[in-house]
């Protein structure tokens, strides 16, 4: 079985994981973000994904919220069928929401909904990251890159912790 099946990734985008780290999903090639991340000198490239914005590794997925995309995919219930197809194909997924949170609570019929959904999504296992701007989000898509890229290469923390006696 090849690692693109056992990852559930297609083969074309496995190879362009291995070789660039940073696979951007088509629609996002005009973003802000993707404009930061080439100046922070991560280049993704482009592939028609079919599940998730980014995919950082052939195990990690981000998907891209706006709040107010936030909060229209949680009140017409796209909100979950996204993320439990992102879980279902990456086993590590994170929701990056890049804008001001209280933003997307003022567009809630009740802020209540919007935390719920994101505990809820918390404990179904997806990571949440919310920045307030596209500058911070490009400098955390980078550092996890970084992250991502050091494991695949097997690096070890450069702090250890000393066992107890």
């Amino acid at each position: 079985m090849s690692a693109a099946k056992r990852f559930s990734c297609p083969v074309h985008i496995w190879l362009k994981l291995v070789e660039h780290v940073l696979v951007a999903d088509f629609r996002e090639k005009d973003s802000l973000l993707v404009k930061l991340l080439v100046e922070l000198g991560v280049e993704p490239v482009f592939a028609n994904l079919s599940v998730g914005d980014y995919l950082v590794s052939n195990t990690v997925a981000i998907e891209r919220k706006t709040p107010a995309d936030l909060v229209s995919s949680i009140l017409d219930g796209r909100f979950f069928d996204q993320l439990d197809r992102l879980k279902q194909a990456y086993p590590h997924n994170v929701l990056l929401v890049t804008g001001s949170l209280s933003e997307a609570l003022s567009r809630a019929p009740n802020p209540g909904i919007v935390y719920s959904r994101l505990a809820l999504a918390c404990l179904r296992g997806t990571s949440i990251v919310v920045l307030g701007s596209e500058a911070e989000a490009a400098q955390f898509v980078k550092w996890l890159v970084k992250e991502a890229k050091k494991s695949w290469e097997g690096f070890e923390p450069m702090i250890k912790r000393k066992p107890k006696n």
